[in-house]
């Protein structure tokens, strides 16, 4: 146990004393768009800075969203979050955004995508996309549980408290957040597409749940820009 305890405290001191500033200084450096990916976990996108609370590999910064992130102010010309938002309280996820507005240039663009919460409350509907969203949520986890029982209340029970889930969002509330912030020209996107090139075929959740077509039904996907 001592020893575990050990080596955790080691990589942690390693990761933000070693390879935080040196990661930082690459950004100081680095020419054309600068780009942020909040919450990399096994898919740190080639390009852009990855960054994560538990850093998969030592090209993915060390950083806890729920505090200060370390950039300096008009850093970042895009922000990519990506399933991370519904992981925070409703106060932890508004302090990350606030810090994402800062942290952005002017004119910089925000995409954010999370569960929506107006869906997986639908799931007592009966209707295509519904039954292939629970079927396949159940076999994919849930199934040494609750076998082929395919039912919306296991499903809505699985979305709060499965994954670390603290918080989840349907549109509108999502949409108001960004707006309190000061975020601008708010829209809804598809999973996968973006009308900017920098954003456009970012996502990559389906890597973890195995399906699109389920990270298609189930996800709110926002852009807005900080003006």
């Amino acid at each position: 146990m001592k020893e575990n305890i050990l080596k955790r405290s080691i990589k942690k001191i390693t990761r933000r004393f070693i390879w935080r500033p040196l990661l930082l200084a690459k950004i100081k450096n680095k020419k054309g768009p600068l780009k942020l990916n909040l919450g990399a976990g096994n898919n740190p996108i080639k390009g852009w800075v990855n960054v994560d609370f538990i850093p998969k590999n030592l090209n993915i910064l060390y950083i806890d969203v729920r505090k200060k992130m370390p950039f300096r102010d008009n850093t970042f010309d895009y922000i990519i979050s990506e399933h991370l938002i519904e992981h925070l309280s409703r106060e932890e996820g508004k302090k990350m955004l606030k810090e994402c507005f800062r942290i952005l240039k002017k004119n910089g663009k925000i995409r954010i995508s999370t569960p929506n919460l107006k869906f997986i409350t639908s799931l007592y509907n009966e209707n295509k996309d519904n039954k292939y969203y629970i079927k396949k949520i159940t076999k994919r986890f849930l199934k040494d549980i609750y076998h082929e029982d395919y039912r919306p209340v296991f499903i809505i029970n699985n979305a709060f408290y499965n994954w670390g889930h603290k918080f989840l969002y349907d549109e509108k509330l999502l949409v108001e957040t960004l707006q309190e912030i000061g975020f601008k020209d708010i829209s809804r996107e598809v999973y996968g597409g973006s009308k900017d090139k920098n954003l456009n075929k970012m996502e990559s959740h389906e890597k973890g749940v195995g399906d699109v077509k389920v990270c298609q039904i189930e996800s709110i996907v926002l852009e807005a820009s900080k003006k």
